[in-house]
């Protein structure tokens, strides 16, 4: 830190002080503060900038400073904290996936159209009638889907930049100089050791985005189904393949989940549950080279639960495949699928509706 004492003369009155910007004057290494020493040599002249109303208070310097910035980081967490409050007295409404919704305006449209009803162009009607689960619909059931992944590495990696920015940001503007002063004398060695885990943190998620860049570098997955939706009960066939070879994979997995998440208040703290209630592993292979492309069967058992999403409960289906490299991030991928209830039979699909 640099430290400039000086006498001013304001109001016909000598003043002493010792700021030199609004900021204290401090810099991330020796050449941050070392300039204000060099520009302000003991018994120069120089001007300075009073407050008018505290003439006790001056400055050498009053520049703007990109460190200014830093005195608006708590409203990221004000901001946080603001939405947190705000979606906690908000009324709850199920949230649907964007395929059951699309499903249920199909199934309303053609419902009116049966009943010579004019569909109305406002979304409300399809709202307030958009089921828990996606419906079962022939035309889905015959129509080929590509699946997409649950999170894509992009988006992924878009937020821990951001939060990496941030974290580092504050640590390295004002915890490493914090600690290159203990370990001069001038600050407590206990308080750098603690703020160092601060640091190791940072560090951490800077090793951790690397590592998220490398794993953008290996071959995609690209899975289709042979069906838009999987009835309960129904088998549909699953084909895989790869954006480019997979020629360092040593192991190719893929595996068909289904997930339970359970949301329930414990005093005032609002606690999630997960639980996988079925695991099966639809292909496993440890042959180079023989999983470049590929097929499998995936049934979903009849006695099991479709695919539901309320307020405080979720069932879900997806498909997770993993592919080992060595000495590399492996390729991890999950893809959602949508499950319906049970197929009708025939002679219910013959049933008009009444």
């Amino acid at each position: 830190k640099a430290h400039i004492e000086y006498d001013y003369t304001y109001g016909g009155a000598v003043h002493h002080c010792d700021n030199i910007s609004f900021m204290d004057g401090s810099g991330s290494s020796r050449r941050g503060y070392l300039k204000y020493v060099d520009r302000y040599p003991s018994g120069s002249q120089q001007f300075c900038y009073v407050d008018p109303e505290n003439p006790d208070y001056a400055v050498l310097e009053r520049n703007f400073s990109w460190t200014f910035l830093f005195v608006l980081l708590p409203l990221v967490f004000i901001l946080v904290g603001a939405i947190g409050m705000v979606s906690a007295f908000l009324p709850a409404r199920p949230k649907v996936a964007a395929s059951s919704a699309r499903l249920a305006s199909d199934a309303d449209s053609a419902l009116a159209s049966s009943q010579g009803v004019n569909q109305p162009t406002s979304s409300i009607f399809a709202l307030m009638s958009t089921p828990l689960y996606p419906p079962y619909s022939q035309a889905l059931f015959e129509t080929p889907k590509q699946l997409q992944p649950t999170i894509t590495t992009i988006a992924e990696l878009g937020c821990l930049l951001m939060f990496a920015a941030i974290w580092n940001g504050v640590m390295f503007a004002f915890v490493v100089p914090m600690i290159v002063d203990a370990f001069r004398g001038n600050e407590s060695i206990f308080i750098a050791l603690f703020m160092s885990m601060f640091v190791a943190v940072g560090l951490g998620l800077i090793a951790y985005i690397i590592y998220k860049i490398l794993a953008m570098q290996n071959p995609k997955p690209i899975l289709n189904l042979s069906s838009s939706i999987i009835p309960l009960g129904e088998q549909v066939r699953l084909t895989w393949s790869f954006s480019s070879p997979p020629a360092s994979v040593i192991a190719w997995s893929v595996k068909l989940l289904g997930e339970e998440e359970a949301q329930y208040r414990r005093g005032t703290d609002t606690v999630t549950d997960k639980s996988t209630f079925f695991e099966e592993t639809l292909y496993e292979s440890f042959s180079p080279g023989t999983f470049d492309t590929g097929e499998v069967d995936v049934m979903i058992p009849a006695d099991s639960m479709h695919t539901f999403s309320a307020t405080n409960n979720k069932f879900r289906w997806k498909i997770v495949v993993k592919g080992e490299i060595p000495r590399w991030p492996d390729i991890i991928g999950e893809y959602e699928i949508p499950v319906t209830p049970h197929a009708p039979d025939a002679k219910d699909q013959e049933t008009p509706l009444v």
